[in-house]
């Protein structure tokens, strides 16, 4: 009963929460180098 767009918007919002996930991923992995650099 879902319109055809619903799947094409339900894409793009897991798609956004994997970019959100793969950021803070990335932006925790350069923290902690930062850190770890600072503190060497």
């Amino acid at each position: 009963m879902a319109a055809p767009g619903s799947r094409l918007a339900d894409m793009a919002f897991s798609l956004g929460i994997v970019q959100r996930l793969a950021l803070a991923t990335a932006l925790g992995f350069g923290l902690a180098l930062l850190l770890r650099w600072a503190l060497a």
